[in-house]
């Protein structure tokens, strides 16, 4: 438990520091990014987490009406200046500042900081876990070490593999009791955005996933991405075992399994077309299509 807290205090320490010398130079704000209130955003017991899956399109009326909520860096950052009205009463968070000089080498002019109203800096940390077991026994001892504790203000969220558990993590340490995944289909390789049905939207799309084994494959070299075997252009790619071996449905079970349910915490798919469903219950019913 010392050795737990000796590490976290350094890490906070290193985040602060890199948070005080890249963002406050640049931060017109009056409050302080580095002080995360969620109580001061939460509207509910209820926090909706929404992908970027087909199944998106899919949700009914009702769905919308509960929510209520309104690969490339450079097109991320055409859409958050196109959307900063709409968000201005949206907390924005900020992960990991001590990376953006490595991914976005001219961040200091692109990234509007001054124009975004509710900006704060979280950091990640790392959850261990090469394998499904060994995952589950890592969660389970940093739920007992308190690592998902409800926090007043938050800093450091538990990530693995993806945004969604970042997601998850964020949504129990900050209170809220349920969670339903939108989007977060883990059975195909579809997109709302490259949906026939999506259309009219005046925001840039980013690009379509390539269809063959060996364009996708070439798609990967190009970005550094390290392969295991040949990718398959059909599935999800946080569950194709060419990428990791520990795929993203595994994940998200062995969190609600250990830590959530455990927690009394809520984890619902919103559509039981997720690869998730039904071992994760779903909340609504797909939208009928229309005669």
């Amino acid at each position: 438990m010392l050795l737990r807290i000796r590490k976290f205090s350094k890490r906070y320490r290193e985040f602060r520091n890199t948070v005080t010398s890249h963002i406050l130079p640049k931060w017109n704000g009056e409050h302080d990014p580095l002080a995360l209130r969620v109580e001061d955003f939460k509207k509910s017991d209820t926090l909706y987490v929404m992908g970027s899956g087909s199944s998106i399109l899919d949700l009914p009326q009702n769905a919308w009406e509960d929510i209520r909520e309104e690969k490339e860096i450079d097109l991320q950052l055409k859409v958050l200046r196109l959307k900063l009205q709409d968000y201005r009463n949206t907390a924005f968070l900020l992960r990991d500042v001590s990376k953006l000089d490595e991914r976005l080498p001219k961040w200091k002019e692109k990234l509007p900081l001054s124009e975004i109203s509710n900006l704060y800096t979280i950091a990640t940390l790392r959850v261990a876990g090469r394998s499904v077991r060994s995952l589950r026994f890592y969660l389970r001892w940093y739920r007992r070490l308190g690592l998902f504790n409800p926090s007043d203000e938050l800093w450091g969220v538990p990530m693995k593999r993806a945004t969604v558990f970042l997601a998850m993590s964020f949504a129990l340490m900050a209170g809220y009791r349920r969670i339903v995944l939108c989007g977060v289909d883990l059975s195909n390789a579809h997109y709302f955005y490259n949906d026939p049905r999506f259309n009219g939207s005046e925001l840039p799309l980013p690009p379509t996933i390539p269809a063959t084994t060996e364009a996708l494959a070439n798609m990967y070299r190009k970005t550094g991405v390290h392969m295991r075997q040949a990718p398959n252009p059909a599935i999800h790619n946080t569950i194709d075992p060419a990428l990791n071996p520990l795929p993203m449905d595994e994940v998200i079970h062995a969190f609600n399994e250990e830590v959530l349910k455990p927690e009394g915490v809520e984890l619902f798919v919103a559509l039981p077309s997720s690869k998730l469903y039904p071992r994760i219950p779903a909340l609504f019913e797909p939208m009928q299509p229309s005669k």
